[in-house]
């Protein structure tokens, strides 16, 4: 593993190869997106909040639900999409195809 130096304060040019060390200075703004990767909260911060707002872990399920039935139809509809741009490419490719031969055709016999 690559040795840790930090020559610089802030994020500088030349601290470039080196690993990132955390400050306290510096803000990390993902911070919060990489804590809650997923569709639920941790099962501790559920529970907080059913504390807090009774009927939340219900509804948390409801809005989860809701939300894998969204993306299921938005997947379905590009699959559908798709199925239909391969049909569609099919067909011209045929037309092409004939067109070809026929002028081939026209061209050797005439």
């Amino acid at each position: 593993m690559k040795e840790t130096k930090r020559f610089f304060n802030k994020n500088n040019r030349l601290n470039k190869g080196y690993a990132k060390t955390f400050s306290i200075n510096e803000p990390d703004n993902n911070f919060y997106r990489k804590k809650f990767e997923h569709i639920l909260p941790p099962i501790d911060l559920i529970s907080e909040y059913e504390n807090i707002y009774p009927g939340t872990l219900q509804e948390l399920m409801h809005m989860a639900q809701k939300e894998q039935a969204h993306k299921h139809a938005i997947d379905l509809k590009h699959l559908k999409i798709q199925e239909r741009i391969a049909k569609l490419t099919r067909i011209c490719l045929l037309i092409f195809g004939i067109g070809l031969v026929v002028l081939i055709y026209l061209k050797l016999f005439k």
